[in-house]
């Protein structure tokens, strides 16, 4: 009787064990399927908004606000929400994590022909010290010479700031930029310095989040600037062929050293003209 009476009992410890177990899987199971859908969601939500990026690029709406309540963030390969993240191709400049909605600026960059799209993206606010004549949407919040400030806000200073200013900027935020527009210089503060090209990557070092992520664009941007380049230098190649005594084989020369020496871009202009005058078809 013993026997029997320990062999129920262990049947019923068992029974709760394997019960427990099987009950514990359930809630689990439960929790990742939530998970998974959670995720799922955040993903599609990227997915959508990356769409719609890509379809502004194709539109002639230039600059736009796009409702998300949720936070997104963008990086150098990446566009961010609830700790998933899709990459990306673009080139978007982003300072922060963006709440409810997006401030959306698109600008092509033309150097000379077109090499990519720039989105500028941020619901922060921007102050700005003696400025030149800057064309960012009024959409933005950019405030010029305040004497009052926020916390948070990005601080841009167009000549050298006083030690007074960097200092009362510091108790606000530590993105603080200072732009010199006669050797386009951009100073990330304190002392992280690179240059700027053009009016495009101006802006950029207004919305960029921080130095490295203003590098890595800027290197994306330029490998697709090696890639336009190439199509272009094999269009000429190809011209050359079926029109002998116009100069293709000359700019074909040039956009090669292109590639590594921006400073060609007024050459290949001049040169692409002379195609059009002497009734040769332009490159581009």
């Amino acid at each position: 009787m013993k026997k029997r009476g320990f062999a129920i009992s262990f049947q019923w410890i068992f029974a709760i064990i394997a019960g427990v177990i099987i009950f514990s899987f359930l809630i689990n199971f439960g929790y990742q399927q939530i998970a998974l859908n959670t995720k799922s969601t955040s993903l599609e939500s990227i997915s959508n908004l990356e769409s719609q990026l890509t379809t502004l690029s194709t539109s002639n709406l230039l600059d736009t606000e796009i409702e998300t309540k949720s936070t997104i963030t963008f990086t150098c390969n990446d566009i961010i929400l609830d700790k998933n993240k899709l990459s990306t191709e673009k080139i978007i400049f982003s300072p922060a994590p963006n709440q409810d909605k997006l401030n959306i600026w698109l600008k092509s960059w033309n150097y000379p022909f077109k090499i990519t799209d720039f989105y500028y993206i941020s619901n922060d606010k921007f102050y700005l010290f003696n400025p030149p004549t800057l064309e960012i949407p009024a959409r933005f919040n950019v405030l010029k010479n305040p004497t009052t400030f926020s916390k948070d806000s990005l601080f841009i200073f167009f000549n050298q700031p006083t030690q007074n200013q960097v200092e009362e900027a510091l108790k606000y935020s530590k993105n603080i930029k200072i732009i010199d527009t006669t050797t386009k210089l951009i100073t990330f503060y304190p002392d992280k310095t690179t240059y700027y090209t053009d009016d495009n990557f101006l802006y950029a070092a207004i919305f960029s989040k921080d130095y490295e992520t203003y590098i890595c664009l800027q290197q994306k941007t330029l490998e697709n600037l090696k890639l336009i380049t190439d199509l272009y230098k094999e269009k000429a190649i190809f011209l050359q062929r079926d029109f002998p005594t116009c100069g293709y084989s000359e700019i074909a020369s040039t956009l090669e050293q292109f590639k590594t020496n921006l400073a060609l871009k007024d050459k290949i202009i001049t040169q692409n003209s002379l195609l059009k005058q002497n009734d040769c078809p332009e490159l581009y």
